[in-house]
C-alpha cells in the first residue's frame, strides 16, 4: 500500500479517530470498536496505511477479510490484555470510522492512560523504519522450508527459521542460517522471528490458525511479501488439508500482503516414505491405479521459492504450478526405480485401506495417513496429471527429472544383505 500522509482533522468534542487494530499499543477501544465495523454492513473496513498513522480505504469487504481482522482481533486480545472502554467511546469510533471523513484523517491516540483514546494536541505519527538487515523468513525447517534456507545462506542472503526445537536442526545453524525458537500458535515469538523481515516464506503442515498467525504478524511487521506453500486447494475438496489450504490463502489474499501462491504437484520425495519397503521387497504399491501425476522434487519447489522471496516484485499476486518435466504413473515410476537401481522393482496395486494402513506402518500419523490415501485416490482418476513450465521459467533451468532423483537417493532405496534376508 502506499505510503501517503493524511490531512489533519480538527479535534472537536471526543477524538475523531482511532489507530487501526494491529497497531494501536494497547487500543483495546479500537479493538472493541472496529469488532462493531466488522459486522455493520454499511461500510468495507478500514486498514492501516503502514504505519504512518492515517487510515485509508479498506479492501473489498468480503467474508475472508472480515474473518481475518477478527481473528487478528482476538489474537491481539489474548496476548495483549487490552484496557476498557466505555459505551461512549465505543459509540464515539464507530460513527467516526463509519463517516465520510474515515479516509482522509490522520489517526490519534494519546499513549498516557494505557493507550485508552484521549483528545490528542496533535497527531502522533509511527515510524515505519525497519532494521538494517532485511531477513528472509521461513516458518518451519521441513523438506521445503530446510532446502529453501540452505540455498538462501549459501548464496549470503539473511535468513531465519523458525523451530520449536532449534537443537534439532541444528545443521541449519552451521550453514548459516539464522534458527530462532519459536511456535506458530503463538503470536508473540512470531512477531519477534518477524523483526527485520522483508519476506515470508509460508510453508507448514497447513494447519490454519498457524498460518493465518503469522499473515497477522506480517501485517504487523510491515512484511513486503509471503510466498505461501500450497497445493491443488478448494473450498470443496474431499481433503481436509486442501480445505484448510484455501482458507489460508483466502486470508493472505484479504490481508493486503504481497503474495505468490506456489500449487505444487506431487512430491517425489514422497517415495522416500516407502523406501524401506522397496529397499527389502523390491516393489512399490499404492492405491494410485493407472492415474498419472506431474511429480515435483521438494528441492525445485524450495529453489522457487526462495527466488521470489529474493525478488518477489515480478511475482506480486501470481500463482505458480509446479511440477516436473513430465506426468508418470506410479507404474512408470517403479520403472525407473529398475533402471537405476538395477533391479526389478514391481508395482503392485493397493485399495485404500491397505494404503491407509502402510503409511501408518510407516510411521505416518492415522489422520494424515487417511488425508494421503484420499489425494492419492483423487490421483488415480487424474486429479494430478498435469505438467507446466512454471518451474524452468522462474528459475531459467528444466526441473529435476524423477531419474534424477532416484539417482541422488538410490542409497535409500537400495537393499542391504540384512534387507534381503
Amino acid at each position: 500500500m502506499p505510503r501517503r500522509r493524511a490531512p489533519a482533522c480538527p479535534v472537536t468534542g471526543p477524538p475523531p479517530t482511532l489507530m487501526w487494530l494491529l497497531l494501536n499499543p494497547g487500543g483495546q477501544v479500537l479493538e472493541v470498536a472496529a469488532d462493531c465495523l466488522l459486522d455493520d454492513p454499511r461500510t468495507a473496513h478500514p486498514v492501516h496505511d503502514d504505519r504512518a498513522g492515517s487510515l485509508a480505504p479498506g479492501p473489498t469487504r468480503t467474508p475472508a477479510s472480515v474473518a481475518l481482522a477478527k481473528r487478528s482481533m482476538s489474537s491481539r486480545r489474548a496476548h495483549r490484555p487490552g484496557h476498557g472502554a466505555t459505551r461512549e467511546e465505543i459509540a464515539n469510533a464507530v460513527s467516526f470510522l463509519t463517516s465520510d471523513d474515515a479516509t482522509s484523517c490522520t489517526a490519534r491516540f494519546c499513549p498516557a492512560d494505557g493507550g485508552r483514546v484521549a483528545a490528542c494536541a496533535s497527531p502522533i505519527h509511527l515510524s515505519t523504519a525497519k532494521d538494517d538487515i532485511t531477513m528472509i523468513l521461513i516458518t518451519t525447517a521441513g523438506k521445503v522450508g530446510a532446502e529453501a534456507a540452505r540455498l538462501l545462506a549459501a548464496e549470503g542472503k539473511p535468513v531465519r527459521v523458525i523451530a520449536r526445537n532449534p537443537e534439532k536442526v541444528a545443521a541449519l545453524s552451521q550453514a548459516g542460517v539464522d534458527v530462532v525458537e519459536g511456535d506458530l500458535e503463538v503470536p508473540s515469538s512470531i512477531d519477534a522471528a518477524l523483526r527485520g523481515v522483508s519476506s515470508v516464506i509460508l510453508v507448514s503442515l497447513a494447519i490454519p490458525n498457524q498460518e493465518l498467525n503469522v499473515v497477522i504478524s506480517a501485517v504487523r511487521a510491515d512484511v513486503d511479501h509471503v510466498v505461501k506453500i500450497t497445493s491443488k486447494a478448494s473450498r470443496d475438496s474431499p481433503i481436509a488439508r486442501r480445505r484448510g489450504q484455501t482458507e489460508i490463502e483466502e486470508g493472505l489474499i484479504a490481508s493486503g500482503l504481497g503474495y505468490t501462491l506456489l500449487r505444487n504437484n506431487v512430491y517425489m520425495q514422497n517415495f522416500l516414505m516407502l523406501a524401506p519397503a522397496i529397499a527389502k521387497t523390491s516393489s512399490v504399491g499404492a492405491n494410485t491405479g493407472d492415474g498419472s501425476a506431474g511429480l515435483i522434487d521438494s528441492r525445485d519447489v524450495a529453489a522457487v521459492a526462495a527466488q521470489i522471496a529474493t525478488n518477489p516484485a515480478p511475482h506480486k499476486d501470481k500463482t505458480y504450478w509446479l511440477t516436473g518435466p513430465e506426468a508418470l504413473t506410479y507404474a512408470e515410476a517403479a520403472a525407473v526405480f529398475s533402471h537405476v537401481l538395477n533391479r526389478p522393482i514391481d508395482f503392485h496395486r493397493l485399495s485404500d485401506e491397505e494404503q491407509t494402513q502402510a503409511m501408518i506402518a510407516a510411521g505416518v500419523p492415522e489422520p494424515v495417513a487417511q488425508m494421503n490415501t484420499q489425494a492419492l485416490a483423487l490421483l488415480a482418476q487424474g486429479d494430478s496429471d498435469w505438467v507446466t513450465d512454471d518451474v524452468s521459467t522462474i528459475l531459467g533451468r528444466p526441473p529435476r527429472s524423477f531419474e534424477q532423483f532416484c539417482t541422488d537417493h538410490a542409497e535409500a532405496f537400495s537393499a542391504t544383505r540384512e534387507d534381503r534376508q
